[in-house]
């Protein structure tokens, strides 16, 4: 054995010189020495573990005292600040994040943020769903920025500080240097500082207003959360719809006569999986008439399916919900669909635990009596989303009501299908 490890340990020091050019390296270290001002000096991994600390210390303590001067002044400024209940947009002055363009004389390019930024004022991302000209918005904009100079002081006193950042309870996010706010195309902004770690048919609005609710709650789920997207086409109107619910499906060309792939169950909510699913639920369009005992009737078979999966990363399995969003009338067929919740509630201790939260979407004249009863018997919660400002409200509700660890499927029900290109 001992032949036999002398002769292992020979093979990888010849692997390791040749693999590594050992030799060449050597060389080149011996050159810098001789014509350069190259030295070598001894030292000890304690001795530059020590020094490293020392630098770290003094990296960190320079931006804490950005941000303790920031906050001291920013405090300041709010509490010295009184509201004008009638102030106009015109009255506000501020860089929009969204609409400054590059070719802006105010920007410039910055090697050190490797774009260009407007050197000496902060630029303002409001999020879509929030009206800019709302009063609070806008004494938020107004007041704030007088925040420039302490960004400004903080980075003349250490030229190596980055960016800096406010946001405030009105979702108002300054970033300073200015920069322009980049969105990838085909996706919804649905960025809120607030909120970070974490029609008969449903069209036009109420469409766009269910799929930044959905993307909102999908976007404050953590990798410790499982979630499932579905759509429900309701009955078939036409021959050429798919009555049956399913998953969501990825958007192929109509020519590939493919009915494209989709997750086969719930799914862990990385950035990717959700990258995915918000492409999914982007190239969602209306169609057909809302059965809400389907809806309901699949919801359920799907977290059957999930328990019952020979497999062991179902996470804590410590909430499970089901969340439907629709702007249809289900009020004929209630009476099925309480005794199909009873009879899916009385299959498992599992499948009893499950709560559903709906969602009533849109501004329509549909009753909403059936959701709010389906959902506080149910242990959930009912709400309107009648517009934009109220979607930030009604996620942060979601997260109130739930512990961190959830499996969440998401139905959209008044008959959604894909689009095809």
């Amino acid at each position: 054995l001992r032949q036999q490890a002398a002769t292992g340990a020979e093979l990888l020091r010849q692997t390791f010189i040749k693999e590594s050019r050992w030799q060449r390296v050597q060389q080149e270290y011996e050159r810098t020495y001789q014509h350069s001002g190259f030295r070598i000096r001894n030292t000890s991994a304690a001795q530059e573990v020590k020094n490293l600390a020392k630098n770290l210390t003094q990296v960190v303590s320079r931006k804490m005292r950005a941000i303790k001067e920031l906050v001291t002044f920013a405090e300041s400024a709010a509490a010295s600040y009184i509201p004008n209940p009638a102030i106009e947009e015109s009255q506000v002055s501020y860089i929009d994040a969204k609409l400054v363009e590059e070719s802006d004389p105010r920007m410039e390019y910055d090697r050190m943020f490797l774009q260009k930024v407007v050197k000496n004022q902060s630029s303002v991302h409001i999020p879509v769903e929030t009206y800019k000209g709302d009063v609070k918005v806008l004494n938020d904009i107004y007041w704030s920025n007088e925040l420039d100079k302490v960004f400004y002081s903080n980075k003349r006193k250490d030229p190596e500080l980055l960016w800096q950042f406010y946001g405030s309870q009105n979702g108002i996010f300054r970033m300073f240097p200015g920069m322009k706010w980049r969105q990838p195309k085909g996706k919804i902004d649905v960025y809120d500082v607030r909120r970070r770690p974490w029609s008969g048919s449903m069209h036009g609005q109420a469409l766009d207003l269910t799929k930044l609710a959905v993307v909102s709650l999908i976007n404050t789920l953590g990798e410790n959360d499982f979630v499932a997207v579905a759509q429900y086409p309701g009955r078939q109107v036409t021959t050429d719809h798919t009555a049956k619910p399913h998953l969501l499906r990825d958007a192929v060309p109509e020519e590939s006569k493919s009915n494209g792939t989709c997750f086969r169950s719930f799914v862990q909510a990385t950035k990717r999986n959700k990258d995915r699913l918000f492409a999914q639920i982007n190239d969602l369009s209306a169609y057909g008439i809302v059965n809400f005992y389907e809806a309901i009737d699949f919801a359920y078979s799907m977290f059957e399916e999930f328990y019952k999966a020979p497999v062991n990363n179902h996470g804590a399995l410590c909430n499970s919900m089901i969340m439907i969003f629709t702007d249809g009338d289900v009020s004929d067929s209630m009476d099925e669909t309480r005794q199909l919740i009873r009879t899916w509630r009385n299959r498992s201790a599992l499948l009893d635990k499950i709560r559903i939260f709906t969602y009533s979407v849109g501004q329509h004249q549909n009753p909403t009596e059936p959701l709010l009863e389906v959902a506080c018997s149910n242990r959930g919660y009912f709400a309107e989303i009648p517009a934009m400002g109220a979607v930030t409200s009604q996620v942060e509700v979601i997260n109130l009501n739930a512990d961190a660890l959830r499996t969440i499927l998401i139905a959209f029900m008044c008959a959604l299908r894909l689009r095809h290109f």
